[in-house]
């Protein structure tokens, strides 16, 4: 700001690597002078991030029902129907292939609290995770679930195989959304907008084992 004695005020933003200033410039608030740092986003190279990205990868959380007639059902990481299958005579091979063609699995998710085998190699098959609850899930407590669900996202649930696999998923869904709200809302503090960025990517970090932090 200019003045009659020449500048009044002025104002310097510089943008440097933290590095380069570590040791050097150090925050300060004088009469005469007022250093600030802080870490800033650089809304061009996110934008070009964004527009370079590669094609959204779809990640799954899938409920299996094991029998003479196999239950699937996969939901993503929004909770959004993707599959609700049951077939009779389905082999391990037949469910890993189905899974395999929706995109990619994080979890793999039983309503009983001992995973039968065929979960555990499915599983093991797809490098997914394997959700088991903390004791087997009532038939009473899958009916609520799976009623509500299925009205609020207007979907039908053809038999009791489909059934129990829905509610293995909504049960790991459940589980896990808490730190995906948790992510969304750090996000929203570092000033980007969760709508805009492949939150999928970030969420499947955390059900690998990654913290918010990283």
């Amino acid at each position: 700001r200019r003045s009659r004695g020449g500048i009044d005020s002025a104002v310097f933003t510089v943008y440097s690597d933290p590095e380069s200033i570590r040791g050097l410039v150090r925050e300060e608030s004088g009469y005469d002078v007022v250093v600030r740092i802080r870490p800033v986003l650089n809304p061009q190279l996110l934008r070009n991030l964004l527009l370079s990205r590669p094609a959204v990868q779809r990640y799954l959380i899938v409920g299996i029902d094991p029998g003479i007639e196999v239950g699937i059902a996969a939901i993503d990481l929004n909770g959004n129907v993707v599959l609700l299958k049951s077939g009779r005579g389905l082999d391990r091979e037949d469910v890993i292939s189905i899974i395999r063609n929706l995109g990619r699995c994080l979890v793999v998710a039983t309503d009983k609290c001992q995973p039968p085998d065929f979960v555990r190699k499915v599983a093991a098959a797809l490098g997914a995770r394997v959700y088991s609850p903390e004791r087997d899930l009532e038939v009473s407590e899958k009916e609520f679930a799976v009623s509500k669900y299925a009205e609020e996202h207007g979907v039908e649930v053809r038999n009791t195989h489909i059934r129990d696999a829905l509610a293995a998923a909504l049960e790991a869904y459940r589980y896990l959304e808490s730190k995906a709200r948790e992510l969304e809302e750090r996000l929203a503090e570092m000033g980007l907008d969760p709508l805009a960025l492949d939150l999928g990517k970030y969420k499947a970090k955390l059900i690998e084992g990654s913290t918010i932090a990283e």
